[in-house]
């Protein structure tokens, strides 16, 4: 009689749905086992399990709109006979256009378009639900999680990403959690994730997504203020194509720019629109020592940020004045050295002091670079703030490299640039003194460098990037259509993108008198 007892309570929680399962709205089909999201942290949660494969790639779900969104790797595609896949033991029934599919079974989908939308009916224990299966050119991944995801600490999650740049599909764990500082306060927020062997995310997983370099970290860049959706990664080809530092020489395979490739993304059953997957910046990117490299990022306006004073000496810790020490990960004052060192010279030292003693603790050519790729994209969050400053190692001096590249190139889309004009010049307390004291013929270098840049940078191929086709795929595939939905914007990116090149072109005009002029 117990045993009677306990099946029939175990049937009645099985047969109710739950209200706070996260993406589930009006019935889904992607719950748990019983419909319930497991709330224990230490434990998977099972939703991804249920996930449908056509052609053999993961499909993603938006219960908000009942759509299936399945990565294709044609825009026109002759013809399509892919194998349908799911949990026959959840789904007790799949139909497309009204025809029943099998567990395995082919589905002949007949000379479709990337626009074209195909009915599916999806029974499951607790109903029939309708859904609209439609189709991308873009990379796709999809998280699922038992937690709210926060700014730190990383939760747990399962992961499912289908790369069409290789033609593969992962199916892993990762750690999730919110990055950023203001853009924290956005609707649409960017994350940092990395990927792990298992659930408890003790040790770490390396892969190669999107043909980007192989690694457990990444970025998922929301690019929510720019509305071209391109400004970072195009920034950082142009620096790319600009900047150098002194450890290059003997570090080839460095680099010191990050790249970057268009997903769509989905959380819990939830579309969350169109965002880039971006490698980090970090001592494994600029092939750092592992002794003597140091790598110091700049998050805040500060005068030490600036370059114009100390306030406080640090101590042991890894946030100082703006700036967190991203490696080495120990609280040791010591590693503060080398940027202290330098700041201390260009804020207090005397002339003389300064042009004997500047290029020992400062990388000068890279700062010319740093200051001609700022001033020619008008990066306003990147002179102070926003920028990676780093030793490759004992004996070296200090390098830049900039970070977060949204407020560049004439992007007006923010509080802070809306009234900014298109002729100002970004500077600070060492660029100043750099020109004023003409250290080591420093103007006639930088003039020179521009120059040089004028006449080696093609400007025809930096704008085939823009208009390379992963930039054409989110236009084609209607995924810039699907962004302005869910994010309630009217972006136009083909006028976006041309926008780019217009103000680029003028600015161009503009920077090369300005150095006529000045240098």
């Amino acid at each position: 009689m117990k045993l009677l007892y306990t099946l029939i309570l175990l049937l009645l929680s099985c047969s109710t749905e739950p209200e706070d399962c996260a993406g589930v709205e009006g019935g889904s089909a992607y719950l748990d086992d019983c419909g319930v999201c497991d709330s224990d942290a230490t434990n998977d949660c099972n939703q991804g399990e249920n996930l449908i494969r056509i052609n053999g790639f993961y499909c993603g779900i938006d219960d908000a709109n009942k759509t299936i969104l399945l990565p294709i790797t044609s825009l026109n595609p002759v013809d399509m006979v892919a194998v349908v896949e799911y949990p026959d033991t959840y789904f007790t029934e799949l139909k497309i256009n009204s025809i029943s599919i099998s567990n395995g079974e082919l589905f002949d989908f007949d000379g479709f378009s990337v626009g074209d939308t195909f009915n599916v009916e999806l029974g499951i224990w607790n109903g029939k639900y309708d859904y609209s299966l439609i189709f991308t050119t873009l990379s796709t991944a999809i998280f699922f999680t038992n937690e709210s995801i926060v700014d730190e600490p990383k939760i747990p999650s399962k992961l499912y990403i289908n790369d069409l740049v290789s033609n593969s599909t992962y199916n892993m764990y990762a750690g999730i959690e919110i990055r950023g500082g203001t853009s924290q306060t956005y609707p649409k927020v960017s994350y940092d994730i990395e990927l792990w062997e298992d659930n408890s995310g003790s040790d770490s997983r390396k892969e190669s997504l999107l043909g980007l370099r192989n690694d457990a970290d990444w970025i998922l860049d929301a690019m929510y203020i720019d509305l071209s959706l391109s400004r970072n990664l195009f920034g950082m080809k142009i620096w790319e194509n600009i900047g150098n530092a002194i450890h290059l020489v003997d570090e080839p395979d460095a680099k010191i720019s990050q790249s970057g490739d268009f997903i769509e993304l989905f959380i819990n059953n939830e579309y969350l629109g169109i965002y880039s997957i971006n490698e980090q910046i970090d001592k494994k990117q600029l092939a750092l020592k592992k002794n003597g490299g140091l790598l110091y990022k700049s998050e805040e306006w500060t005068d030490e940020t600036k370059f114009s004073g100390i306030n406080q000496a640090p101590d042991e810790t890894l946030e100082w004045a703006g700036y967190e020490l991203k490696y080495p990960d120990e609280l040791d004052p010591i590693n503060w050295l080398a940027l202290t060192n330098l700041i201390d010279l260009i804020a207090y030292s005397d002339d003389e002091e300064f042009t004997l003693e500047i290029s020992e603790h400062l990388d000068v050519d890279n700062a010319i670079d740093y200051y001609i790729f700022i001033n020619l994209i008008q990066a306003e969050d990147n002179w102070g703030k926003n920028m990676y400053s780093f030793r490759y190692d004992e004996g070296y001096p200090i390098s830049f490299a900039p970070w977060d590249l949204d407020l560049t190139l004439g992007n007006k889309n923010s509080e802070w640039t809306i009234n900014s004009p298109d002729d100002l010049i970004l500077t600070n307390s060492l660029f100043n003194r750099l020109f004023q004291l003409n250290v080591d013929n420093y103007r006639n270098k930088l003039k020179y460098k521009w120059n040089e840049i004028l006449g080696n940078i093609n400007l025809n191929d930096l704008y085939q990037y823009l208009e390379s086709s992963n930039r054409l795929d989110l236009i084609n595939s209607n995924a810039i259509v699907r962004n302005n939905q869910k994010w309630d914007m009217n972006v136009n990116l083909e006028g976006e993108l041309e926008f780019l090149k217009t103000w680029l072109d003028s600015r161009i005009i503009f920077f090369d008198n300005y150095i006529e002029q000045n240098y």
